[in-house]
């Protein structure tokens, strides 16, 4: 009975030692808004079991608030310092509602898993601006926070906001500005010098009003599903970003998801990505510029094939960038629908649009091949094809695949073996797995 009473009184204190960490720093940031200083100094680490809000109610609407949290912890920490630690996944661990030059600085913010709640109005995120507006979204907003949905509807939400020297861990969405989909703003809003670790998407957006945002020196570690997402969440549209200096490694599917047609661009440069599955979609078309990076690709012998688009997109300018399949520098590569590509640091010219009438790349597409309406695809994107009698094909020669009637690349796999008349190929990309007919064709370089 006494050990019993004894485990009791440790579940008890470990609860209560719990709900007191958030009271202690949600008085704090409270507290902040009328002291002389503003600043909420976080000096040591906490275990929260609800989210914190900086905010500026008046019972009547959300005013503006302007307030400093700090603490010590470093982009590079290891998370012993200054540690927002959260017990749930249903919510933001940190929201600035109408913040007006909030800064955000020395804080490692740590979630419950990048698996949390994935909702297009209310995602798990490290830190959310202005996740409220006067009424619950279509999917009914943050659960246990439905109470902060209130106050009349206005479209005024934070500017001038600065998020420094933070981590995001395990939570859905690291940073997210607007995603009730209703309010806008969000907007001249720095992130500098951020790690993120096991983020499904690490910085998104997610309305036009979003101007002037930039992020500087951003490091994505893994496992990631994608670093900067846009037309996803809130009111999928997208704003003006401006990126300048991201390393990307350790399990990271594609750098980016947007369509900025329309509307402001996006300037991306000193990019350096490692062993990326692929550059993402990006469907530009408002000025939008990838600049001055290096990218590599996750090796087909790695990935198991090639991917049916190293990037999708159309209208999109490439400067002075290096893309390659990560130490490769004959392997061509297929960037599936970009209009305009120039002053790109490729080793051999990319796979660009559609055979048909695309002539200017420095390649061309024989098709030597028996016509055949499927090739013979077995197990582990392998497969085998029928040469024309006299046709030189040779072991490491590349094969793409086109749709049939319009000529436009829908994959690629690379030639293993060849006896007499029998091509061997390997790596063919999972796209082509699912098509009834298309035409194929070998890689020359001119």
């Amino acid at each position: 009975m006494v050990i019993r009473i004894f485990f009791l009184l440790l579940l008890w204190d470990s609860v209560t030692a719990q709900n007191a960490d958030w009271k202690e720093l949600q008085g704090m940031i409270d507290a902040a808004r009328s002291s002389p200083t503003g600043i909420v100094t976080v000096a040591r680490n906490y275990t929260i079991d609800k989210p914190l809000i900086i905010h500026a109610w008046n019972g009547e609407k959300y005013g503006h608030v302007s307030i400093t949290v700090q603490g010590f912890a470093t982009m590079w920490d290891n998370g012993s310092r200054s540690v927002i630690k959260a017990t749930f996944k249903d919510a933001p661990i940190l929201s600035i509602q109408t913040g007006k030059g909030v800064i955000i600085k020395g804080l490692y913010f740590l979630g419950g898993g990048s698996d949390g709640r994935d909702s297009r109005y209310s995602p798990y995120a490290a830190i959310c601006v202005d996740p409220f507006s006067g009424q619950l979204p279509p999917d009914g907003g943050y659960p246990g926070l439905k109470e902060w949905y209130r106050g009349p509807q206005t479209r005024g939400g934070s500017t001038g906001l600065r998020i420094e020297d933070c981590s995001f861990d395990k939570v859905t969405t690291g940073f997210i500005s607007s995603p009730n989909g209703y309010t806008q703003n969000a907007e001249i809003i720095t992130l500098q010098n951020i790690r993120s670790y096991d983020v499904k998407y690490v910085i998104v957006g997610c309305q036009a009003q979003e101007k002037m945002n930039r992020v500087i020196n951003l490091g994505a570690w893994g496992p990631s599903n994608c670093v900067f997402a846009f037309n996803l969440y809130g009111a999928q549209q997208p704003g003006q970003w401006i990126v300048d200096g991201v390393n990307i490694a350790g399990s990271v599917d594609s750098i980016i998801r947007r369509s900025s047609v329309g509307w402001g661009a996006m300037l991306m440069k000193n990019v350096f990505a490692e062993s990326i599955k692929s550059i993402g979609w990006w469907y530009a078309g408002s000025g939008d510029v990838l600049s001055e990076s290096l990218i590599n690709l996750k090796e087909p012998e790695v990935l198991g094939y090639f991917p049916e688009d190293a990037l999708r997109g159309r209208y999109l300018k490439i400067q002075d960038v290096n893309i390659r399949y990560y130490g490769r520098t004959e392997t061509p590569m297929l960037l599936q629908w970009v209009d305009t590509v120039i002053g790109g640091g490729f080793y051999v010219p990319p796979v660009v649009g559609n055979y048909g009438w695309d002539k200017l790349y420095g390649y061309s597409i024989d098709v030597p091949f028996e016509f055949e309406t499927k090739p013979n695809l077995v197990k582990n994107h392998q497969g085998t094809l029928t040469i024309k009698p006299g046709k030189p094909i040779a072991p490491g020669d590349h094969i793409f695949f086109m749709q049939n009637g319009d000529w436009k690349y829908m994959g690629q796999g690379e030639v293993e073996k060849v006896e007499g008349r029998k091509v061997f190929l390997r790596y063919i990309s999972p796209s082509i797995v699912n098509m009834s007919t298309y035409l194929i064709g070998v890689y020359r370089k001119k």
